[in-house]
């Protein structure tokens, strides 16, 4: 099997190609050489006896996702909508973000069409910035639903400190690749 400096053997596994080993790391996925001299990096097709094209890369990347983040238990996330919603998605949001906050402006529409939401803190500025801060004492408040939804709306929230996950959530929408 291909050494790779730095890769853990749980980051390699045989490809599909004879001779060529995907080398994962958070969700990005490349492939490697069994002599690890040459790497690749871009998406793997496989032809289909039908015509289909199925990206084999792509399928993994959302494997791999899904694992990531079903490493995080919901009690370090922020969860509108019932747990027997149809669908559930998961969103790294900043309280400073416009986008984020017209999403939030519309979250009991996504409710009602069965989608639960499922935030997860990411500052888009560095830590100890204000929005970085922000996020903290939001996922420190007592009651972090009501404090978002202020935080989002530009209210000012109360200063709250804890063993907050706003650092885990960063690190991981960066192996997500957010």
């Amino acid at each position: 099997a291909a050494k790779i400096p730095g890769a853990r053997p749980e980051d390699l596994r045989p490809s599909p190609i004879p001779g060529v080993f995907e080398l994962v790391h958070g969700a990005s996925v490349s492939y490697v050489s069994a002599d690890a001299r040459y790497i690749l990096s871009g998406d793997l097709y496989e032809v289909g006896d039908k015509g289909e094209f199925p990206n084999l890369t792509e399928d993994r990347r959302r494997e791999l996702r899904a694992k990531l983040i079903s490493a995080v238990p919901e009690s370090e996330m922020i969860v509108f909508g019932p747990k027997s919603a149809k669908y559930t998605i998961n969103v790294f949001t900043d309280v400073d973000c416009p986008w984020c906050r017209r999403l939030h402006g519309q979250m009991a529409d996504y409710n009602k069409l069965g989608i639960r939401v499922r935030y997860l803190a990411w500052p888009r500025t560095a830590p100890k910035s204000e929005s970085w801060v922000k996020a903290q004492h939001v996922w420190c408040a007592r009651d972090r639903a009501e404090v978002i939804g202020k935080a989002i709306g530009g209210w000012a929230v109360a200063a709250a400190s804890c063993a907050d996950p706003v650092q885990r959530h960063h690190d991981l929408g960066r192996q997500l690749g957010v």
